[in-house]
């Protein structure tokens, strides 16, 4: 526990509150906004010329986000009920890799997001993957994360951190 805050393992109680803090991240800083923007499009496109089509599509995304879409590799810091903060940890048999770690815009500077990388290095199988845009090298460095090449990786897991995409992120390690 962090003052008030808790980090724990998702619930499916969790699944609107951990939408909400994807819907609502700065898009500015990452491909939320490419992929928010280009989902707008394509469903006006189709709004347009297929109002039955359009209403379908939509339906089944809210269905797969809602229902499908499980958050049972995340975890999340909650604040008295509200969730404030939240990462995925992928554990697998050789490595771990860490994804999708925001925190509410409000909350960040205050050490939150640092105390749950510490928790989640200490339940990740090394070495430890992420990818982190520039910005954020500094940050992860202070965990004993050190930059590595991306042709180092498989192209499985080049591809898990979003590494062959176009973004301008970097692969990070924690061996």
């Amino acid at each position: 526990m962090i003052n008030n805050f808790i980090i724990r393992p998702a619930e499916v109680k969790d699944n609107w509150q951990i939408q909400y803090l994807f819907l609502s991240w700065d898009a500015s800083e990452g491909k939320t906004k490419i992929i928010a923007v280009i989902i707008i499009i394509v469903s006006l496109i189709f709004a347009v010329n297929n109002l039955g089509l359009f209403v379908l599509i939509n339906i089944i995304l809210l269905i797969y986000n809602f229902t499908v879409k499980r958050f049972s590799n995340y975890w999340v810091i909650d604040n008295k009920g509200s969730i404030i903060g939240c990462a995925e940890l992928r554990n697998y048999q050789t490595h771990s890799v860490l994804v999708n770690l925001i925190v509410k815009r409000k909350y960040r500077g205050k050490k939150i997001g640092s105390a749950l990388v510490e928790y989640l290095i200490y339940q990740a199988k090394k070495p430890f993957y992420l990818s982190c845009f520039y910005n954020l090298i500094r940050f992860y460095e202070r965990f004993g994360f050190i930059v590595t090449e991306p042709q180092s990786l498989s192209l499985k897991l080049q591809a898990e951190l979003s590494l062959n995409q176009g973004l301008a992120v970097v692969a990070l390690v924690l061996l």
